[in-house]
């Protein structure tokens, strides 16, 4: 069985989180002590999981440096080792202003327009891929700076698809 260790952060509180593989889809789960067994299901190419809790079923997407929950839509910092306190509630993921296709696609509708503000979790822009639609959540806050496709357009991984400033 494989196990591992991860630090959460949500909201400046972090939180101690064992995992252990008990199944392909069954994961135990330990957060702080407090001991739950989860079903967990991989959505897709775009690295999303769902996650089913107490008959709730919450998609994980990831970022740079998390997740964003949803559809709570909230921020999720998870690392292999505790959180220094100078990195902030987010670590790294602030810096990165470009939000990419996390798969290839096409995209499917534009959920902002330049000059727009947007919170941690808001929805972007919905690429179509595989027969998928994926809505692509902001990793982070700020100011639709430049959307750089058009619906339409085709995209490849890691494509840019628009700028927060």
């Amino acid at each position: 069985m494989t196990r591992r260790r991860w630090f959460v952060t949500h909201d400046e509180q972090t939180a101690t989180v064992d995992v252990e593989r008990v199944t392909p889809e069954r994961f135990r789960v330990r957060i702080d002590g407090r001991e739950a067994e989860l079903e967990v299901t991989l959505l897709g190419r775009a690295g999303a999981t769902a996650v089913v809790v107490d008959g709730r079923v919450l998609t994980l997407v990831p970022t740079k440096g998390g997740f964003v929950a949803h559809p709570s839509r909230e921020q999720l910092e998870v690392t292999a080792r505790p959180r220094r306190e100078s990195q902030g509630a987010t670590g790294h993921a602030n810096t990165d202003s470009i939000v990419r296709a996390p798969m290839p696609g096409r995209v499917l509708k534009m959920l902002v327009a330049e000059g727009e503000a947007v919170s941690v979790g808001a929805p972007l822009v919905v690429v179509e891929a595989m027969k998928m639609e994926n809505e692509l959540l902001a990793a982070r806050a700020g100011v639709v700076k430049r959307i750089r496709v058009q619906i339409g357009d085709t995209v490849e991984r890691d494509s840019a698809l628009l700028e927060l400033e």
